[in-house]
Parts: structure tokens; C-alpha cells; sequence
């Protein structure tokens, strides 16, 4: 429904990154495009009473949203079981942000935006709203001692996953609590439509000051 926003950065991280975003988006468009079930939002970013939320992969779907968060992985991320992440490169160690706890804060100013917008109280409340973190195809994952964790997967199993919460919530659900096709599209029209792309200062040629 929503392709990519352009990339212009330099940054070797930043440039891994997007790669990451575009195997997602591949994915996605592989394995949903001809999906009547599925729409896609891919680079959303979302403004809310002075907080932003980046969102590299928004899926709607019958029974609710889903936010995918894809991570660029080279050699290896280690998950502990107190929730910590570790990023192995090069035979050494990194601490980065949980990127769970980072989908879900975007997925609560997502559902505080939409809550806004629409004039019947609760209606996201009695929706699905999940999150699944993609890693990178080349990079492994270090389980906890506890196991595999359901909101984490390699970016090749994502389209499984989604399709296995689609399953699970078409035997649970109700008839008043799911999206159909031209809800879906108010949705993401109107996400389309609050999407703030973030604007990078432009190249200057001028002098770095000594």
C-alpha cells in the first residue's frame, strides 16, 4: 500500500539498515501482494503531541495490526534471558535497545493516534495489535536460555508468522471485531496521509571550520 520512503544516507550503519527495510519489503510484497487479507505500509512515521514514531513495516489485516521492526544483523544478536540484547560483530560485544520494547512503544502511539481519529471509543482496543522483530537474513540469533521468543524471527520467516496470527485470530475472532477491506483502506489512507518522512539536511559543499 505504501512503498519505501527514498534513502539518500551515507552511513555505513544507516545504508545496512535500509537494505534490511528493503529484504522486508521484498518479503512482504513476495508473499502478500496478491492478498485480499493483507495491505502493507512500509516507512511510516508518525507524529503524536511531540513524539515520534518510526515504523520500518505497518501490516493490516482482519483482525488487527501488526508492526514489523526489521534489524540489520552481520554476524550475530544475543538475547538474554532478562531481556537484554547483545550485538556480536567482529568477536565483539555491543548492548543495543531492545528492539521489542522499541515496536511496542511505536505500536502505543500508533493506537493513540488512531484512538483520536476515530469517533467510536474502543474500537482499537478490541483489535490485535502485535509485533514481530525481523533479523536480517545473513545474521543468527542466540536464543535465551528460556527459548525463542514469538515476536522474534529471521526476515525470511516473517510472512509465516503472519500468517500464522492471521489463522489463530480467524478462530478466535468475532464478526464485530474485524477490519474489513474498505476499513482497512480508511486506515491506511489516513495513515498515509499523517505520515511525517523525515527530512535530512541537504549536502553542502562548503568548508568544515577549522
Amino acid at each position: 500500500y505504501k512503498d519505501l520512503d527514498p534513502f539518500s544516507g551515507q552511513d555505513k550503519f544507516g545504508v545496512a539498515g535500509r537494505r534490511a527495510e528493503e529484504q522486508m519489503a521484498f518479503y512482504l510484497r513476495r508473499f502478500f501482494s496478491g492478498s485480499a487479507e493483507v495491505d502493507v505500509l512500509n516507512s511510516l512515521r508518525i507524529e503524536l503531541g511531540g513524539e515520534v514514531a518510526q515504523m520500518d513495516h505497518l501490516v493490516l489485516h482482519p483482525f488487527g495490526l501488526l508492526i514489523v521492526e526489521s534489524k540489520s544483523v552481520v554476524d550475530s544478536v544475543q538475547i538474554e534471558s532478562d531481556g537484554q540484547w547483545i550485538r556480536w560483530f567482529n568477536n565483539h560485544p555491543q548492548g543495543m535497545r531492545s528492539p521489542i520494547t522499541q515496536a511496542r512503544m511505536q505500536a502505543m502511539l500508533l493506537k493513540a493516534l488512531l484512538d483520536k481519529a476515530v469517533k467510536q471509543e474502543g474500537v482499537f482496543d478490541r483489535l490485535q495489535l502485535d509485533v514481530l522483530v525481523a533479523i536480517s537474513d545473513q545474521g543468527r540469533i542466540q536464543w535465551p536460555s528460556t527459548g525463542p521468543l514469538p515476536e522474534v524471527c529471521k526476515a525470511d520467516q516473517v510472512h509465516e508468522r503472519i500468517s500464522q496470527k492471521l489463522e489463530e485470530a480467524r478462530r478466535a475472532a468475532t464478526a464485530t471485531v474485524t477490519l474489513s477491506v474498505k476499513n482497512r483502506q480508511r486506515i491506511a489512507d489516513f495513515l498515509c496521509a499523517m505520515h511525517k518522512p523525515m527530512v535530512r539536511p541537504a549536502p553542502t559543499n562548503e568548508p568544515v571550520p577549522a
